[in-house]
């Protein structure tokens, strides 16, 4: 090279020795890029599967709890008083006005957490009385065994509205004469 700024002197290189980056390399360099980002997403979408399952099955959890506080609830209102009834609205179980003073048979209506809004599709008696509660989505369990005892009936359940929370008065014992 000579002292001048801006020039460049060009070098002689043998067949056998490139003289540096050609357009071809270039690609490569592209090509991890792209398996990189490919790699990524594969682990992305894993991570994506975990966590609704996981949020699923949280979510199953929490629908066997209020389903289970509300099926009690129903019991504890038709078991209380002096005549056995159930109530007409899921709010006479936060506050029974069947007596003077304040009466709670659950502390609050718990939301279903299957649905946006949180409301619970709804089992009627006879004379329009609430004998229990359901999910009433179509999305399929994921869990299929090990529920509580009282709920062996969820195991074959093909949806969540097949999880019916219902109240079932026990019959009374017959009197022997």
């Amino acid at each position: 090279m000579n002292g001048d700024a801006g020039i460049k002197e060009r070098v002689a290189c043998p067949d056998n020795v490139e003289a540096g980056p050609t357009r071809d390399s270039g690609g490569f360099t592209y090509l991890g890029v792209l398996v990189m980002v490919v790699v990524f997403g594969i682990a992305f979408s894993s991570a994506n599967r975990y966590w609704a399952t996981t949020a699923k099955r949280e979510k199953e959890a929490a629908l066997l709890y209020a389903g289970e506080r509300i099926r009690a609830a129903l019991g504890s209102y038709y078991g209380s008083g002096e005549r056995n009834s159930l109530p007409s609205r899921l709010e006479h179980l936060v506050r029974d006005n069947r007596f003077p003073g304040v009466r709670r048979h659950i502390r609050k209506i718990y939301r279903n957490p299957m649905a946006e809004d949180g409301a619970w599709e709804i089992i009627r008696a006879s004379k329009g009385k609430i004998r229990g509660v359901y999910a009433g989505s179509s999305l399929k369990p994921l869990k299929r065994a090990g529920f509580p005892k009282g709920l062996e009936e969820f195991e074959n359940a093909s949806t969540y509205a097949d999880w019916k929370f219902v109240f079932k008065e026990k019959a009374a014992p017959k009197k022997t004469p």
